[in-house]
């Protein structure tokens, strides 16, 4: 595997890049709880989950592992990311909407905000590249073998390959690479400034739509069959 050609420096330059950051500093990130992580703040990292909604009204829904209540947390996807998204669909040749879902994460610091080394299991049934893309502080992306799953400081990481990825950098993952490897932003007490993270995906499996008494979700299964059940939202604000 050439890692090196994963790697796209100053994918995202200028005016986009500005107006993106500038854009994204204004937004009011939220926990999204999932597992135990959501029951001390410190240990998780704000996120912004935005969408396209398809013809029946659903968005997609990118599930990392969130709790039921917390699906719900999803928003259109406003024209600054759009343009993003836009200027990856042109440079990888997808069609304009092809990725229809983006997840913004907002890493304040790297004592307290990182990720252990993880697969992005949620987007396996399409088996489509994930485009993660970097604005703010500087801070290393590491491609690790399976064997350090769940590994978050560097001392104790080997890495197969290792990024530092500055402002406008992105890193695309086949699926291939998300499959048979971990990746990490791992734990640095010397970064001291906002790092917030841009992934951008094309999702089929999983959606979800807004009720007057709730959210319905259902998951497209064999013979287009649909499994749904309504669920109430329940939020926590930073």
């Amino acid at each position: 595997m050439d890692f090196t050609s994963l790697y796209h420096g100053g994918f995202l330059q200028g005016e986009l890049l500005d107006a993106t950051w500038t854009w994204l500093q204004e937004q009011s990130p939220y926990i999204v709880r999932y597992n135990e992580a959501w029951r001390v703040p410190v240990k998780s990292r704000p996120k912004i989950n935005w969408g396209i909604k398809n013809n029946d009204g659903y968005w997609p829904l990118y599930k990392w592992g969130q709790i039921a209540e917390d699906y719900g947390r999803i928003e259109d996807m406003p024209p600054q990311i759009q343009r993003v998204a836009e200027a990856i669909e042109q440079r990888f040749g997808h069609p304009p909407g092809y990725l229809n879902s983006a997840l913004g994460t907002f890493y304040a610091n790297g004592g307290d905000h990182f990720i252990a080394a993880h697969q992005d299991k949620g987007v396996w049934p399409d088996q489509t590249p994930i485009y993660n893309l970097n604005v703010g502080a500087v801070r290393p992306f590491l491609i690790c073998d399976m064997r350090f799953m769940g590994q978050k400081n560097r001392r104790q990481l080997t890495s197969v390959h290792e990024y530092h990825m500055h402002p406008g950098d992105m890193v695309v993952l086949p699926h291939a690479v998300n499959r048979d490897y971990t990746h990490c932003v791992p734990r640095d007490t010397s970064v001291t400034g906002l790092r917030i993270s841009l992934g951008f995906r094309r999702l089929t499996k999983h959606w979800i739509r807004e009720l007057p008494s709730g959210f319905e979700y259902f998951a497209e299964c064999d013979g287009n069959e649909r499994q749904s059940k309504r669920m109430r939202l329940s939020l926590i604000h930073i």
